[in-house]
């Protein structure tokens, strides 16, 4: 306490590392605007609580499959404001390409195709066409292509 500072002017999102915090650096506003409240929340609509996975029990009750689609679309593709502008967005309006490796927020303006596996399809858990809205560069792990189908 003796060697601290208080700044009064600081805003900060809570918790330090989540979903919520990604989708603050990445749109450049906080939750009251790009609406991902926090990696656990409920959503009003849809009366369910949205988890986007803090732990091995909470996947069991929940499920696996709901876990999967709101960690790989929902999350970016409904529940991320479309009143808000994620950088890649901007970036693609000023034609400058940008990517996203395995990042859970990557909302962009180029309709990408998920590689669904197989296994994934046969076991129900994901659709077998799934297509989302990426940056150009757009990799998420085997899932995901890594160049746009809808180039500049």
């Amino acid at each position: 306490m003796e060697r601290g500072q208080y700044i009064p002017d600081v805003v900060s999102s809570f918790p330090t590392m989540s979903v919520t915090v990604d989708s603050s650096l990445l749109t450049g506003t906080y939750p009251d605007r790009h609406r991902v409240p926090g990696l656990v929340w409920y959503d009003e609509t849809e009366k369910r609580i949205v988890n986007y996975g803090n732990g091995k029990r909470e996947l069991l009750k929940i499920g696996i499959k709901q876990i999967l689609l709101d960690n790989l679309y929902r999350l970016n593709n409904e529940h991320l404001s479309q009143d808000v502008q994620m950088i890649h967005e901007e970036l693609a309006f000023h034609k400058i390409p940008s990517g996203s490796i395995n990042g859970l927020i990557y909302h962009g303006s180029f309709l990408q195709p998920f590689n669904v596996p197989k296994l994934t399809v046969w076991l129900k858990l994901l659709p077998e066409k799934l297509r989302t809205h990426g940056p150009l560069l757009f990799s998420f792990g085997v899932l995901a292509c890594l160049y746009s189908e809808n180039r500049y």
